[in-house]
C-alpha cells in the first residue's frame, strides 16, 4: 500500500470514530472512594515498606559479598549456635 493511500485509510478512520466519547467504557479510577471501597482503597500502603529486593538476597545486594565464604560460614554457625544455647557445630 502506498503512502497516501495509508493515510487517507487512516484519516478514514479517524473521521468515522463518533464524536460523542461520554458513552465509552473505559476502567478508570474513581476519584473518590466511598463506603465499603474506602476501607479497600489503603491496601497498598499497609503492605510494608522498604527496597524491594530478589528473594535470597544477602545485606550486600547490588555489590560483591564483602567477607570470604569461610568467615560466612564461621558466623553463620556461631550466630546459629547461640540461638540455640551456645551450641557449636560438630567438629569432622
Amino acid at each position: 500500500m502506498r503512502e497516501e493511500r495509508l493515510r487517507q485509510l487512516v484519516r478514514l478512520i479517524i473521521e468515522s470514530e463518533p464524536e460523542d466519547h461520554e458513552d465509552e467504557d473505559l476502567l478508570l479510577e474513581p476519584d473518590r472512594l466511598t463506603g465499603a471501597d474506602a476501607e479497600e482503597g489503603s491496601g497498598a500502603a499497609a503492605a510494608g515498606g522498604g527496597p524491594a529486593m530478589p528473594l535470597g538476597a544477602g545485606p550486600s545486594y547490588p555489590g560483591p559479598e564483602r567477607r570470604s565464604a569461610k568467615t560466612a560460614r564461621r558466623e553463620t554457625a556461631r550466630a546459629v549456635g547461640r540461638a540455640f544455647g551456645g551450641a557449636s557445630p560438630a567438629r569432622k
